[in-house]
């Protein structure tokens, strides 16, 4: 018999929040007296009883280059243990579910591993490896509702005994507990035992929350520039700001800006819950109490604040909802047709219903809500607010910026989508060379030694020809080497093919086999997933293959040795994203 079931996620992701919920919510009698659901994004447990008599699910994803989450490092560490025996595990069983995006070379390479060495260190896997993939139509439930159903299958006949009593098995129709504790906060309450963080720190409510610790810097916006042409279709930013702290960041370091929600788009919501006359209400938050987690940290503490800025800064009304919100409405609306609607948008028989009416046409939270009126009216309860909306997520954009230069933050992004674009992290990347130390450390006597060749790639040369001016800066200065391509450039010859980055490196490919074998070059690749990091990668092949300057003569099979090489001692160097 199992005295618990251990579920483990790996990172800070609101996917995994999603996951945790459709984990224990999937429709399937699940013994929850026997299931221990906890967000460990704090840490793995590294004590040798941990891994005896347990049974483990894993959810992990990876990151970089095939590097494990920063929450993971230390159980990947522990596991890597040379001293550890091949019976180390052995009354372990255990499950893996990757979540990944086969646009990465590194495709759930992290979840992969992580099987691999449990099965070597001598534990027991109750159900194949599961590995889930952004890039199917269906999104990581392409797999993984196919996944679910085998996983507790084999958890049924491992708690067989109990299979059938009643008490343990959860009813999917029956509202479930909260996770978080919500009450309006009034004259009434207890003042013996007020509520800590007032005012709340956003740092500690968001670690509460969402569900990971968090170190917060406010700064102050000093400029946000158009960086495209005005008539261009991506409005593309340069976004610079102070902090209001001293902080430090490396060349490839990136950070995670909280956004907010529009006071317009708070007004809309509030009242269409129906909750508007209470905005400026204090509501007192908790983690609800469960026999699992009797055990309370500073970050877990309960906070008063007020309904208008909980909305506002950590409730995601502009996101495309999960199929989990559908199922949490469901409980509700005050219409049985509108259930039965938020039923099958929630159910995997309802997925093509589910992505024509919110993926594809990025339906909102807030849009979602115009359209079922059952919802309406204080028909979803204050204390479920938490559980049934999304929770605000950072997001991540890399640093474009120098600390040799200046202590202002610089990011590189669209407006319209909030994502990163091309460019990022490379012009500033640049100006590390005025730091001689910088240099040294490579046995170079001063950066004047050290060549920069940047291979620069977008669609036109008068539209997005990004950080343009200070990109010819440093040419004229002599700090850089530049080669600019534009695919889709009037310039360009007609009736010739487009000219991509992975062209240029072929042309120029004399150079930087010169300075890849003979200089000791390192190489960064910048820019969106796709076919663009393979076809650079090929191009750096054919490279090192097929040019002859004196450097020394490689063959296609040692050009890949090479670049593999230059990828483990990490001179060779990819920031590419989806």
């Amino acid at each position: 018999m199992y005295s618990k079931i251990i579920l483990k996620l790996d990172k800070f992701s609101y996917s995994l929040r999603f996951r945790n919920w459709k984990f224990s919510r999937c429709g399937l009698p699940i013994f929850h007296r026997f299931l221990e659901k906890t967000l460990q994004n704090r840490g793995y447990i590294l004590s040798r009883s941990y891994m005896e008599n347990k049974l483990i699910v894993f959810f992990c994803s990876t990151t970089g280059q095939g590097n494990e989450p920063e929450t993971m490092k230390a159980f990947w560490k522990l596991l890597l243990k040379k001293s550890l025996s091949p019976d180390t595990c052995k009354e372990l069983k255990f499950a893996v579910f990757g979540l990944g995006d086969s646009s990465y070379e590194k495709y759930n390479f992290v979840a992969k591993k992580l099987f691999r060495r449990l099965k070597n260190l001598g534990a027991t896997d109750i159900v194949e490896l599961g590995l889930g993939d952004d890039q199917h139509y269906l999104g990581l439930d392409g797999a993984l509702d196919k996944w679910i159903p085998r996983l507790f299958e084999e958890i049924y006949k491992i708690c067989g005994s109990v299979k059938n009593t009643k008490e343990n098995i959860i009813d999917i129709n029956v509202l479930p507990k909260p996770q978080f504790s919500i009450q309006l906060y009034n004259d009434n309450y207890n003042t013996r035992n007020p509520p800590t963080n007032v005012p709340p720190n956003f740092a500690e409510i968001y670690s509460m929350i969402g569900h990971s610790r968090v170190s917060v810097v406010t700064g102050t916006v000093l400029s946000n520039i158009r960086i495209t042409a005005e008539d261009h279709f991506q409005d593309v930013r340069s976004i610079t700001f102070k902090p209001n702290t001293d902080v430090i960041w490396n060349p490839g370091d990136y950070v995670n800006v909280f956004p907010k929600n529009s006071n317009n788009l708070v007004t809309e919501f509030l009242d269409l819950v129906g909750y508007s006359t209470m905005k400026n209400s204090l509501l007192k938050i908790s983690k609800s109490k469960n026999e699992t987690n009797a055990k309370t940290d500073d970050s877990e503490k309960p906070f008063l604040i007020s309904f208008w800025d909980l909305v506002k800064n950590y409730v995601d009304i502009n996101s495309v909802p999960r199929r989990s919100f559908f199922k949490w409405c469901s409980y509700f609306t005050k219409s049985e047709a509108e259930k039965e609607k938020l039923l099958e948008l929630s159910d995997s028989s309802g997925i093509d219903l589910y992505y024509s009416y919110c993926v594809i046409p990025k339906r909102t939270v807030l849009e979602v809500l115009y359209d079922f009126s059952g919802l309406h009216n204080c028909a979803i309860p204050i204390e479920m607010i938490l559980q049934v909306f999304p929770v605000m997520m950072p997001r991540g954009y890399s640093i474009s910026s120098s600390m040799k230069i200046s202590n202002n933050i610089r990011l590189t992004a669209e407006r319209s989508t909030e994502k990163s674009v091309n460019g990022n992290g490379l012009i500033e990347s640049t100006r590390v060379k005025k730091d001689n130390t910088k240099y040294q450390s490579y046995g170079l006597k001063s950066s004047s030694e050290c060549k920069t060749l940047m291979i620069f790639g977008n669609r036109n040369s008068e539209k997005d020809f990004l950080y343009k001016n200070e990109l010819l800066n440093f040419v004229d200065k002599s700090h850089l080497e530049l080669i600019a391509t534009f695919s889709r450039d009037p310039k360009n010859p007609p009736g010739l093919p487009k000219y991509y980055v992975q062209n240029a490196i072929e042309d120029n490919g004399a150079l930087i086999k010169d300075l890849i074998l003979n200089k000791g070059a390192y190489l960064y690749v910048s820019g969106k997933l796709g076919k663009m990091p393979l076809d650079v990668k090929n191009s750096i092949k054919k490279v090192l293959a097929n040019h002859n300057n004196g450097s020394l003569p490689l063959n296609l099979d040692d050009a890949e040795n090479y670049l593999k090489y230059m990828i483990k001692t990490k001179r060779y160097q990819e920031e590419c994203w989806n």
